[in-house]
């Protein structure tokens, strides 16, 4: 061993000659002392780590799943993951869901915060120059849009063929902060245009109107074109190019799982529900009517990105699948600390609302991410009294429901009939 052969000769420790020199080759040999102690150790762990992991992989092979287990790099609990084509990703939720008494995992998928800060910090690169322009020209983008007041002005502004509007109504923030700047553009260019004798959608006739025609369309047009290319969100995703780089994964001391199980199991969600409508005049809403088109979400959308240009999901090229070592499947959000954050309620409701979901409509938790989670639905409301009792239910628990998306309780009720994901998104 090191240590001893240090010993057996004539070390730098009996040869200090003063008292600094002894305190120096001291220090020397306590840290080999402490590298020795602590090898066998490390090997030992690194030894238990692979043993694990291949265990782990075996398990899932027998149920189907064949994928080189990873493992998160946070100790308690052993988070295992495995990375997947977004495609394959709710497939493989369904197989492990499904054997997970086998297993003893339930599977989540996941997002990574550390790629999802890159692509945040992509993004702010890419929309910087809009919003340099969107400055120059005087818009003011609004950080909140009402969707019926949007979708009015969509409807009832003037048309002219050269402005890159999106086709249909709006349906979520993201698109409705997106039209607003857009409608501001268009006024401010028809402004413009009339200001400078040039009528929108005018051919005109004058050598000088055809220059002034051309300076502004490729002043404003050139913008909307960018404006409608280019998300103007933080670009969060589930992709994860780097197995190794899970670190994001958290670490929650065994006792708070414990306690948080513990106070989602007994917290009683409907007395919840009306407690928490009754403590604010912000869970005041109308319960309207179902003008639009109904949409109720029949796919996951979990491993999938909006593209706005070709208005539809596109699978992402990675995600991950945490294993999570829970009893129960509705327990899954103690494993991860969710929620508490602006709007978002404290874990144990998040567990007594996934436990009372689970409960009445077979709602399994597909995915959580760092502010939104998808439910798998069994057995969605058939009826329009109950999809009403239910959309209540929902936005009471995620006022973003309708705030943010359907608008009212009638519209959002419509939704869920007959839905088989439900997706929730606290701001």
């Amino acid at each position: 061993m090191l240590i001893t052969r240090l010993f057996s000769r004539n070390s730098e420790f009996q040869g200090a000659q003063n008292g600094s020199e002894k305190i120096a080759a001291g220090i020397a040999i306590s840290i080999f002392l402490a590298v020795e102690t602590a090898l066998p150790a490390i090997a030992e762990n690194q030894a238990r780590t692979l043993e694990a992991k291949a265990s782990v992989t075996k398990t899932l092979a027998s149920v189907g799943v064949n994928s080189r287990v990873n493992i998160g790099l946070k100790r308690f609990p052993d988070y295992y993951y495995l990375t997947t084509p977004g495609i394959q990703a709710f497939p493989t939720w369904q197989r492990l869901h499904a054997r997970a008494a086998e297993t003893g995992y339930y599977p989540l998928i996941w997002l990574d915060k550390a790629r999802a800060e890159i692509d945040s910090a992509h993004m702010k690169r890419v929309s910087a120059p809009i919003a340099l322009a969107l400055k120059e020209l005087g818009v003011k983008p609004r950080s909140s849009v009402d969707l019926k007041e949007v979708n009015a002005r969509l409807a009832s502004r003037p048309k002219f063929p050269a402005y890159p509007f999106p086709t249909g109504k709006v349906t979520n923030q993201e698109e409705a902060i997106r039209a607003d700047i857009l409608l501001q553009l268009q006024d401010l260019h028809m402004h413009e245009l009339k200001r400078n004798g040039v009528a929108p959608g005018v051919m005109p006739t004058s050598m000088q109107q055809i220059t002034t025609y051309g300076d502004i369309n490729r002043k404003y047009l050139t913008v909307m074109m960018l404006v409608m290319s280019k998300p103007q969100s933080k670009g969060r995703n589930l992709t994860h190019q780097n197995k190794d780089s899970a670190g994001s994964i958290p670490s929650i001391p065994a006792e708070q799982i414990a306690k948080t199980c513990q106070r989602g199991e007994e917290k009683d969600f409907p007395q919840w529900l009306t407690m928490t409508e009754h403590s604010d005049a912000y869970y005041k809403v109308e319960t309207g009517t179902a003008d639009e088109v109904s949409t109720p979400q029949q796919e996951s959308r979990a491993a999938f990105q909006y593209d706005f240009m070709k208005q539809k999901y596109f699978p992402l090229p990675n995600a991950i699948i945490l294993l999570i070592p829970a009893k129960k499947s509705y327990l899954t959000p103690a494993y991860l600390d969710f929620g508490d954050v602006n709007a978002c309620p404290k874990p144990a409701v998040h567990v007594a609302a996934a436990k009372w979901w689970q409960r009445k409509y077979g709602a399994e938790l597909v995915s959580i991410t760092d502010d939104s989670m998808e439910f798998h639905v069994k057995n969605p409301p058939r009826t329009d009294q109950e999809a009403l009792k239910l959309a209540r239910e929902q936005f009471i628990y995620c006022p973003d429901k309708v705030k943010q998306g359907a608008g009212n309780l009638c519209q959002l009720a419509a939704d869920l009939q007959g839905a088989r994901f439900w997706t929730f998104w606290w701001d």
